[in-house]
């Protein structure tokens, strides 16, 4: 059987919500994550600076979770539309075939694309395996799929709190797909590229912003699993450089929101471990 994890977010704000963490743990105590969802500037493929590697040729662990991209000749359940008790639409293809434990993807793309479509393949070998999905904002519309092994919608269940777990019997339950359905108008402020640069970059002590539009608005500083690291204010697009010496050597992002407090702009920053 298969399980399809559906979100459904209305609007963006400063806490990146479009990122989701996927836990496994089996009847041994093993543990396994993946990490998925969406990041402006990232690709379809791979990204080494979000920490995304290609595991496909490696052999699977005791209990192991993968995200994961298959071509035609490999196709395994992924559907472009799930909504209520159904699965339609075509199936979906990438242009290679890509396992990973970290998989971001663009905002840019139409609805039910290869961009808004995850899915989860997990290989364990003592069950029950206990699966949890965790993401950062929650809404009526986010839903959790269970699919049969004829990819048909079994049952499913709401994201109301932000979570929502399963339990798995047996190796009949092995893929999860996360439908992860972006706005229209997430498209349209995320798809143009920034006005404003961030330097140096990488960064070891203060990062600077220049070329900020006028207004009010706010900034943020957001890991790459989505986490809020700094906020802080803008007034009439003057900001002071931001320290950032205390983050922890990785992938950040720098997200400006607008007055509106709906349109973002974001670029990506490297802190690099002081010498």
């Amino acid at each position: 059987m298969l399980i399809v994890l559906s979100f459904h977010f209305l609007n963006i704000g400063i806490s990146q919500c479009l990122i989701a963490t996927l836990a496994a743990e089996d009847n041994l105590g093993r543990k396994d994550t993946v990490i998925f969802g969406s990041i402006y500037n990232s690709i379809i493929g791979i990204d080494a600076i979000l920490g995304e590697e290609n595991i496909f040729d490696a052999p699977y662990d005791s209990l192991d979770v993968r995200v994961i991209q298959r071509d035609s000749l490999n196709f395994n359940c992924l559907k472009c539309c799930y909504s209520g008790s159904n699965a339609s639409g075509p199936n979906l293809y990438f242009s290679e075939n890509i396992d990973s434990k970290r998989d971001f993807r663009p905002f840019l793309g139409s609805y039910s694309s290869v961009n808004t479509n995850f899915e989860i393949y997990i290989h364990a070998v003592d069950y029950p395996v206990v699966v949890t999905v965790e993401v950062d904002c929650g809404t009526g519309w986010d839903q959790i799929y269970l699919l049969d092994s004829n990819c048909d919608v079994e049952d499913y269940q709401g994201l109301y709190n932000g979570n929502a777990s399963f339990i798995l019997p047996d190796s009949s339950f092995t893929t999860l797909v996360g439908y992860l359905d972006q706005e229209t108008n997430v498209k349209g402020y995320l798809e143009k590229e920034p006005s404003w640069y961030l330097f140096p970059n990488p960064v070891q002590g203060e990062i600077n912003i220049s070329g900020l539009a006028g207004g009010d608005m706010s900034i943020g500083i957001v890991d790459s699993k989505g986490r809020v690291i700094k906020v802080q204010g803008i007034t009439n697009g003057s900001i002071n450089p931001i320290d950032v010496v205390s983050l922890l050597p990785g992938v950040y992002f720098v997200w400006v929101v607008g007055e509106d407090g709906k349109t973002i702009s974001t670029r990506k920053f490297v802190k690099e471990k002081e010498h």
